[in-house]
């Protein structure tokens, strides 16, 4: 049997050219050794070192992956994506010529463990089977990348129970007791977080928001109910004359009332966005 294509293959490496008309590289490659042998480029690449995994090319894929992960943890987002992409897309040029290579190398590692056919051919199929067990463990990593990622741009605080998530561009101002404060300021941006804890004796979330002291002048909502997180919350909303927004959220749990408020003094827009992730996140 014999390729009539081997792009990929060094136009001096007669060796290589050899094997290619070897029996089992058909075994070792399975249904996909055409596009191996034939294409310049592997579009497979740029769903990034996962396919390298599968194609248990794990002294490729790890590294690649481990570069990949380092980027876009250390590097602002914004950035290390362009490059975790230009790197996707470089290795889809290379990436066929490395699987071949490596696929001959392993090819001729099973023929110096035994003379037998029958063997060889056993174990060309066995090593060169794409490994499902390889992707899952990449999604695996993939995920767990994820997470180290979203907690290097959100930090969870936690009161007592209550667990909040904080932008980490957020500085803690206070902490003492059941009483954390958080602020954020830039040019266009001005905004604290306000979260506290306290036994409320024969007191309500409902009454204690009731009994909050604003400022003359201001307008004021209505209470109303939310459901965050399974928990509903109560809450208020004040604009005082200045324009300052001040957003008053309380629960109870475990005979406790927790409260957390949010107050705006200057808006690009920043403010606004992270005040609903930040409701949003709470849960117990």
């Amino acid at each position: 049997m014999g390729y009539s294509k081997d792009k990929n293959i060094t136009q001096n490496d007669a060796k290589q050219k050899e094997l290619l008309k070897d029996k089992y590289v058909d075994n070792y490659l399975g249904k996909g050794k055409e596009k191996v042998i034939n294409d310049n480029y592997s579009f497979m690449c740029l769903i990034g070192p996962a396919y390298a995994l599968y194609c248990n090319m794990g002294k490729i894929g790890f590294p690649w992956m481990i570069t990949e992960g380092l980027l876009l943890y250390l590097v602002p987002l914004k950035f290390s994506i362009i490059i975790v992409v230009a790197i996707n897309i470089i290795f889809g040029f290379i990436f066929n010529e490395l699987y071949l290579k490596d696929s001959l190398k392993q090819i001729e590692k099973i023929k110096e463990t035994t003379k037998s056919s029958k063997e060889i051919n056993k174990k060309s199929l066995k090593r060169g089977k794409k490994s499902i067990t390889m992707l899952i463990l990449s999604i695996i990593i993939y995920i767990l990348f994820g997470i180290a990622i979203m907690m290097r741009t959100e930090s969870f605080k936690i009161v007592d129970d209550l667990i909040v998530q904080v932008p980490i561009n957020f500085a803690e101002e206070t902490s003492y007791g059941s009483y954390r404060a958080y602020k954020f300021n830039d040019e266009k941006n001005s905004c604290y977080i306000d979260i506290t804890s306290f036994e409320p004796g024969k007191q309500t979330a409902e009454n204690y928001l009731n009994s909050q002291t604003h400022e003359e002048g201001s307008e004021i909502s209505g209470l109303e109910k939310e459901k965050i997180n399974g928990k509903i919350w109560y809450k208020v909303e004040e604009t005082t004359k200045k324009g300052y927004k001040l957003y008053y959220y309380a629960t109870e749990n475990k005979k406790r009332i927790y409260s957390v408020k949010y107050t705006i003094y200057k808006d690009s827009g920043a403010c606004s966005n992270i005040k609903n992730k930040i409701y949003n996140s709470l849960r117990f």
